[in-house]
């Protein structure tokens, strides 16, 4: 039995193709700011943001999943957030801007907005 009030087509794959344009442009841009030397280590910060709360949740669990340090909760604006960590990596820009673009695709998904994130270069 389908029930009227679950939403079974979403509009997902043009919001992803925007989106995905410009987060390349701006994760292209960042990335010669922020990344020193591509030998180094990094972690990657980042936030996602959702109004969906069951979504969000999910989401949360795969990047969990996925060996990310995460935390869900509910902000004061009523939005679920996700913030998060990974843990050391060693990748060149185009892996880190690909490991970007991909977590971005999955959290479209789940309506999940990356909303911030940032490099943070580990040196010895």
């Amino acid at each position: 039995m389908k029930l009227p009030f679950f939403k079974t087509n979403t509009n997902n794959s043009e919001l992803s193709g925007t989106y995905k344009n410009i987060l390349r442009d701006q994760v292209s841009e960042r990335l010669q700011h922020q990344l020193q030397t591509s030998s180094s280590e990094i972690i990657i910060n980042f936030m996602f943001t959702s109004d969906h709360g069951r979504n969000g949740d999910r989401f949360s669990a795969i990047l969990a999943e996925d060996g990310c340090f995460v935390n869900y909760f509910m902000n004061p604006e009523k939005k679920y957030q996700i913030t998060g960590k990974t843990h050391k990596l060693k990748l060149n820009k185009e892996e880190i801007k690909d490991w970007l673009l991909s977590i971005a695709e999955k959290g479209i998904k789940f309506n999940c907005v990356l909303s911030e994130w940032n490099i943070v270069s580990i040196t010895d």
